[in-house]
């Protein structure tokens, strides 16, 4: 399964990409203050699709802002667990 979520702000450098779901990262300037926000949220959504054997994705939206793809894959959750009563 594959979600996008996307924005039509000011968008990221293109060297910053790579960078955003890094611990601590903040691509823009203004958010170095730390009662603000941590630079962590990116980082956990990483670790947590990684977890699930997913992939997560930063890119340039076509509507000028940032794009995040999130691809998890579907499993058979009773082929993973018979007492699951979902």
């Amino acid at each position: 399964m594959c979600w996008q979520i996307e924005d039509d702000g000011p968008g990221v450098e293109y060297e910053a990409l790579s960078h955003l779901f890094d611990l601590f990262y903040r691509a823009d300037p203004s958010r170095h203050d730390s009662h603000q926000s941590s630079g962590l949220g990116l980082a956990i959504l990483k670790k947590a699709c990684e977890q699930m054997n997913g992939k997560v994705k930063a890119v340039p939206s076509q509507h000028g802002g940032l794009m995040i793809q999130i691809d998890l894959m579907k499993e058979d959750v009773y082929e993973q667990d018979p007492d699951y009563r979902g």
